[in-house]
């Protein structure tokens, strides 16, 4: 997820609705979780996105990984592909941020060295590789977040924050803090001597130190308890404290808030059970609250201008195989107004035994040719559907009992968009459709007429141009707009006499084309 300028929310994920495996689905929502834009790239496949954040142009970079190959991609504020490039070595981005010269640091996976290694890979506003460096230990390493670091004097450089198991038989946290061109200026680990502890997430304080969160496991036991450790500047401990619960938890993400305390998600990672947390703490980590949201998997979090709170992930839908993206906003405590699915928590915490090592990551020599491989594909020439339920812009028309068909959006080539739905369901019956078109971003119905008839198809070709709209389609019978049948009472109304939906949109004089 990705807050937005505007209050709102980006989140991005998959679907595999009308795709048999994983494909990119985005929503961008406003500040009051109405829906801004949908958009379904059905013909690209198992791409899954680790890390997003808004962009200084009001658009977003996504980073992740398809089939095993590291990808990162550039979208306008609609939405729309601006570019996306694979990178040679790097098996996927875990983390993306935009820098202070407007271009991008990634972070990811490599497959260089004995093991494979950390790469750090710094990009233009174009997503050219000005440089890469690979972060080798002896053994297996995981990467989790990077961001860009300043201190009393300035941009300094990077932390990068991971998993080691180079330096013991233990997982520890790993901590590198480079310089801006990727020298490594120090490096050390943090974990109790007899646990697996891992980093996933980090965020600079105003002390110029850092607060880590990730996981530990209590000595002699094999559940992970959430992990919150703060830093110096120069990587040594100051303070942690553990918030064991009943489960595996881990912090997934954490925000630093305006009284100088934290804001972390964290849970178990398996939606449908208890034990999914937002946890708001004090400057040195202790509870001021805690929120436990039953069957919401919360993946990240956001303190808001207004100093509420964003909170994204996936939700439970009931069904073993289904899951729902869910995005939230709460108030200043965890709360939604009266929401049955919000525990007020039953976390303690307690400092572990959390000690500083030694890491010895060396840095490889770069690869030849690296440049960016080929698009993962051509935004001009590849099928973005845009998506609508039935009750939003862009249904088919018809009654209460027979639910409307989605309008799915099509671009094909430059200028032009494919429109294609399905005859309306049940008794209802149509002869014809029509097409209207409405300027986005959505405020109301302000929709004018471009295609008064499709000669009963059930597809339109229109021009398409560089603005952003929404479609209507509505039904015709009898040179009436709607259709005929039983209506929402399940009444039979005589054909041709009245239809099930009057719509009386206006006077349709079309000034486009369609092609069937």
């Amino acid at each position: 997820m990705a807050k937005t300028s505007d209050g709102g929310m980006f989140i991005p994920g998959t679907c595999n609705w009308m795709n048999p495996t994983d494909a990119p689905w985005y929503t961008r929502m406003d500040k009051f979780g109405l829906v801004m834009f949908q958009i379904y790239y059905t013909n690209i496949n198992m791409f899954h996105t680790y890390s997003t954040m808004q962009t200084s142009d009001g658009g977003f970079i996504l980073a992740g990984e398809q089939l095993n190959v590291g990808v990162i991609e550039k979208l306008d504020p609609l939405g729309n592909v601006m570019w996306s490039y694979s990178y040679q070595n790097v098996t996927m981005f875990t983390s993306i941020v935009q820098t202070s010269d407007g271009g991008y640091a990634a972070l990811g996976a490599s497959l260089i060295g004995a093991n494979g290694s950390l790469a750090l890979f710094k990009l233009d506003p174009n997503g050219i590789i000005m440089w890469t460096l690979f972060y080798d230990g002896p053994n297996v390493d995981q990467p989790g977040q990077v961001r860009e670091t300043v201190n009393a004097a300035g941009i300094d450089g990077y932390i990068i924050i991971g998993t080691t198991n180079s330096f013991g038989p233990f997982n520890d946290i790993l901590v590198i803090k480079t310089d801006p061109i990727g020298n490594i200026m120090w490096q050390i680990t943090h974990g109790e001597p007899t646990t697996n502890d891992g980093g996933l997430t980090v965020e600079q304080t105003a002390d110029f130190g850092y607060i880590i969160g990730g996981y530990t496991n209590m000595p002699m036991a094999t559940n992970q308890e959430m992990l919150l450790l703060k830093i110096d500047m120069n990587g040594m401990p100051m303070w942690n404290f553990m918030y064991p619960a009943a489960y595996n938890e881990k912090i997934y993400d954490i925000d630093i808030t305006s009284d100088g305390g934290h804001i972390f998600a964290g849970g178990i990672g398996i939606a449908g059970t208890p034990g999914h947390y937002l946890v708001k703490t004090d400057p040195v980590g202790n509870i001021m609250w805690q929120r436990d949201y039953i069957a919401h998997d919360i993946q990240q979090v956001y303190q808001d201008a207004a100093g509420n709170y964003l909170a994204a992930g996936t939700f439970d839908t009931a069904s073993s195989f289904a899951y729902d993206i869910f995005g939230m906003r709460t108030d200043f405590k965890g709360e939604i107004g009266i929401c049955p699915f919000i525990l007020p928590g039953n976390l303690t915490f307690s400092p572990q035994n959390i000690i500083p090592g030694l890491a010895q990551f060396m840095v490889l020599p770069i690869p030849s040719a690296q440049a960016p491989l080929a698009p993962m594909w051509n935004p001009a020439m590849g099928t973005m559907t845009m998506l609508c339920s039935a009750t939003d812009p862009g249904a088919v028309p018809d009654n209460d009992n027979y639910p409307g068909t989605a309008l799915t959006i099509a671009k094909s080539g430059l200028d032009s968009l494919v429109l294609a739905w399905s005859a309306p369901g049940g008794a209802c019956e149509t002869e014809d459709y029509a097409i209207y078109r409405g300027i986005l971003p959505w405020s109301g119905y302000n929709h004018t007429p471009i295609v008064c008839s499709t000669g009963s198809q059930t597809t339109a070709t229109i021009s398409a141009d560089s603005n952003s709209y929404f479609y209507l389609l509505t039904a015709l019978y009898d040179d009436k707009e709607g259709s005929t049948g039983l209506d929402s009472s399940d009444i039979q109304r005589p054909a041709g006499i009245t239809p099930c939906y009057e719509q009386l949109i206006g006077t349709c004089d079309p000034p486009a084309v369609y092609s069937k």
